[in-house]
């Protein structure tokens, strides 16, 4: 896998010096909630909760945030994406769409990267809120919908796009799943909320820095200077 060139962070840095990666802000909110008291699942487990800046998975991170709170739980369908998780010890196999816990069983429920994957997303909040206790927060990270990534992304072909996938993110078509993009814009989530029992809290559009194209630094000048505009 091709890495991404020295010359581009640096080109990065001058382009847009202030912007902070979307990953790294919902980390952030997933620090500041978690407490010694919380009962916690990760919807979407898979091989890991958190990613970092550009070095790979931040397995230390994610331990210290597991081991603050009382108790973490993991769901995911993918046995293999199960297997390979290091950070939570409570992993299940299951799907969003029946969860295996009891009513109210959760104080925080958080998704990294896994409702843009929802078919019935009404359906699916339901069950979500089901499993969250009365005053519980669900906190989840996502694509929007009309970001230039994700417009891209689906106008290209499924019979190179995983191809694609692997050459720029470096993901094996074992990791890459179908994506509907039923609850990614404000007002999907705000609708799909008011469906299924919930009331949005905070909101928050994070514009990625990160070039799609940043392994190949001529052509990520011009994206990082749309992303700037």
């Amino acid at each position: 896998m091709k890495k991404i060139p020295k010359s581009y962070w640096k080109m990065q840095k001058r382009i847009l010096p202030n912007f902070e990666r979307s990953q790294r802000v919902y980390e952030h909110y997933i620090e500041k909630t978690v407490q010694l008291d919380t009962v916690w699942l990760d919807l979407g487990c898979g091989h890991q909760l958190c990613r970092t800046h550009k070095n790979g998975y931040a397995h230390d991170e994610e331990k210290v945030m597991v081991n603050r709170c009382k108790q973490i739980f993991g769901i995911d369908y993918d046995i293999d994406s199960l297997a390979k998780h290091k950070s939570i010890r409570n992993r299940i196999r299951g799907e969003i769409t029946k969860l295996p816990f009891k009513d109210k069983s959760f104080d925080l429920i958080t998704s990294n990267m896994v409702v843009e994957h929802l078919d019935n997303p009404k359906s699916q909040f339901k069950e979500i809120n089901r499993v969250l206790k009365d005053k519980g927060l669900i906190l989840f990270h996502t694509p929007n919908k009309y970001s230039h990534n994700t417009v891209l992304s689906r106008l290209i072909p499924d019979s190179i796009k995983t191809d694609l996938i692997k050459a720029l993110d470096g993901r094996e078509e074992s990791d890459v799943f179908k994506t509907y993009y039923k609850v990614n814009n404000r007002k999907h989530i705000y609708n799909v909320a008011k469906e299924s029992g919930f009331a949005v809290s905070h909101f928050n559009r994070v514009i990625e820095p990160v070039a799609r194209l940043s392994k190949f630094t001529a052509i990520a000048f011009f994206e990082l200077i749309y992303l700037r505009v």
